[in-house]
């Protein structure tokens, strides 16, 4: 029996005796003094936990391109005690909220561990503590469903279940007091049809036209329903105003703040969310209840994230099944069959929007749910008994059409990704091929031999748009090829996520700047920004595995003006407000 196995028949008290006696005996050695250990990598990269040759500048800070910041501390420098050098930068604070100081990244990018380990010792790929994954790990982080823990930011989705009261002739009252003066509220119809409605195109123009006269001329008597309707277009559009816009100032006393516009926002979408609740729409809805979830889910994806129209977008599903709005009904007219497949594309559409931000759902089944798609066709050219042939293009439906295609497409890609099947060469060449014959028709319908309608903006707006969703596939379907390090790797797959990722980029700051995509500037307070999000880590990862000859720094030079915009976006945009912290993070 070995030494272990005797120690183990000793008792307690014996082997305390032991322990003493060997205490006693035992001669201490003299400690010596150990030397701190010098760095090996400049402030840039040892705050970046990249690796750093020594070199003045190092080969990292040489590829992103921030040469004249690429310093050794003092006392970590490979060069002579005496020497001067740059002090070293204070130490970054963990991720928060400027608002709250509550901690902002564990939201956005998730740290993958046990609930029951305890604290984490990381608060995410960016925090800069020992043990941050690599920029490949980071890129794998983004694309993870952010957790919304009950401290994160209010929803506009709270007020959804509150509790309905006997109803009485003032409850309604109380809510048509609510509205804005009949002006304004034309004013936002207007604006909703003309430039929000064709990007989430399930209204029928011409009916809510009829629905909107018929209540101008007995209030009282409108459905609940279509109340909330009124109250959520009024809100969404709303939302997309600056405060400066004139009909705004000419409605006020004051000048009108961005304060009070937000305010005026969640206050219309409140009353919204009431009127849903005094309908009790859980047990009694029809289309306009279905229309009015469809709009909320879109406007809460494009400015509170899309993470949070998750569940609303199941209600919607089983909503819409529950009407029928899948199937062909018979007795119905031309009109009510389009408004229910208008419906029914919207929630396919709503779901594109969660298969190519988070890579954790396979939204294939919802291809087995057989449904006829609606008629690429004008508003005007529908009508009860006929639906008229539309000849000129693009039509109305024509971007909603699209995003149709790309759902089926989309749901392909993430079939692949989130299921036990791996891409292989063969399969991406497919993908890529079918995403290349998607943008040939969108150059052939929203441009004039390859460049912008100059008589129309909302063409090229609805193009960019299109490109956004292009993107993010390439991005999802060549990651897993795009690593120097991996067997799999493919130099084309690395070239086209450069290309996506920095055309990401490139639209996020189109949609900023260019005055003719004024209309839809709102765009980069939700999902615009999610996508240039993506599209910074994607490209940082990629850039960073590149050699010291690429000429990088026009791409750096591209991601460092995304994160000045995303600060002067956060103050507006909750989805900035997150991004932002993350973003500085790779500079």
């Amino acid at each position: 029996m070995d030494q272990a196995e005797d120690s183990n028949t000793l008792t307690r008290d014996d082997a305390r005796s032991l322990d003493q006696q060997s205490s006693s005996n035992k001669i201490i050695p003299r400690r010596r003094a150990r030397k701190p250990r010098k760095c090996l990598s400049c402030d840039p990269c040892r705050h970046s936990k990249l690796r750093c040759d020594r070199q003045r500048p190092c080969g990292t800070c040489r590829q992103r391109g921030c040469d004249s910041s690429c310093t050794f501390s003092r006392g970590n420098d490979p060069s002579t005690p005496g020497e001067e050098h740059t002090p070293r930068p204070p130490k970054q604070p963990q991720l928060t909220s400027a608002a709250d100081g509550t901690t902002i990244l564990p939201r956005l990018v998730p740290s993958v561990r046990n609930i029951n380990e305890g604290p984490a010792t990381s608060q995410g790929p960016f925090s800069g503590t020992p043990g941050s994954p690599s920029a490949d790990s980071r890129w794998d982080d983004v694309l993870r469903r952010p957790h919304v823990g009950r401290n994160d930011t209010p929803s506009a989705l709270e007020n959804l279940f509150v509790p309905s009261s006997v109803l009485s002739a003032s409850s309604k009252e109380d809510l048509l007091r609510q509205l804005p003066p009949d002006s304004l509220c034309e004013y936002l119809i207007s604006e909703y049809f003309t430039h929000l409605s064709p990007l989430f195109h399930i209204l029928h123009g011409p009916t809510f036209e009829r629905q909107y006269s018929a209540f101008l001329q007995d209030r009282g008597t409108t459905t609940f329903s279509w109340l909330a309707l009124l109250f959520i277009i009024c809100s969404v559009t709303l939302n997309t105003l600056e405060p400066g816009n004139p009909v705004l100032v000419n409605q006020s006393t004051a000048q009108p703040q961005q304060g009070d516009l937000i305010a005026m926002v969640h206050q219309l979408r409140k009353s919204s969310l009431t009127c849903l609740a005094e309908d009790r729409f859980l047990v009694h809805h029809d289309l306009n209840t279905l229309e009015t979830i469809l709009i909320l889910t879109y406007s809460v994806s494009h400015n509170e994230g899309v993470e949070r129209g998750w569940i609303l977008l199941g209600m919607a599903l089983n909503m819409g099944i529950a009407l029928r709005c899948n199937a062909n009904s018979a007795g119905l007219s031309c009109i009510d069959t389009e408004r229910r497949r208008r419906c029914w594309a919207g929630i396919l559409m709503l779901h594109t929007y969660q298969a190519i931000l988070f890579r954790d759902i396979d939204i294939s089944f919802l291809l087995n749910i057989k449904a006829t798609l609606p008629t690429n066709a004008n508003d005007s050219d529908i009508h009860e008994h006929i639906i008229l042939q539309t000849t000129s293009q693009p039509t109305q439906m024509s971007l909603m059409n699209f995003k149709l295609r790309l759902f089926r497409l989309s749901a392909e890609v993430c079939s692949h990704i989130s299921g036990p099947a791996k891409l292989d060469q063969h399969t991406l060449k497919y993908f890529d091929t079918a995403i290349a014959e998607e943008r040939r028709l969108w150059d052939s319908v929203f441009l004039v031999n390859g460049l912008p309608r100059v008589l129309d903006h909302a063409s090229y707006a609805h193009w960019y748009i299109l490109q956004t969703y292009a993107h993010q596939l390439y991005l999802l379907l060549h990651r897993p090829f795009h690593n120097p390090q991996s067997p799999s790797f493919l130099p084309s797959s690395r070239d086209r996520c450069i290309e996506s990722s920095s055309g990401l980029l490139a639209i996020h700051r189109e949609f900023c700047e260019l005055p003719k995509l004024q209309h839809f500037k709102w765009l980069v307070n939700g999902m615009t920004s999610l996508n240039a999000l993506h599209g910074a880590v994607a490209l940082a990862s990629c850039l960073l595995s590149m050699p010291a000859t690429f000429n990088s720094t026009p791409y750096w030079d591209e991601l460092n003006a995304t994160v000045s915009r995303m600060k002067t976006l956060q103050h507006r945009s909750p989805v900035c407000a997150k991004a932002f912290p993350v973003l500085q993070h790779l500079q």
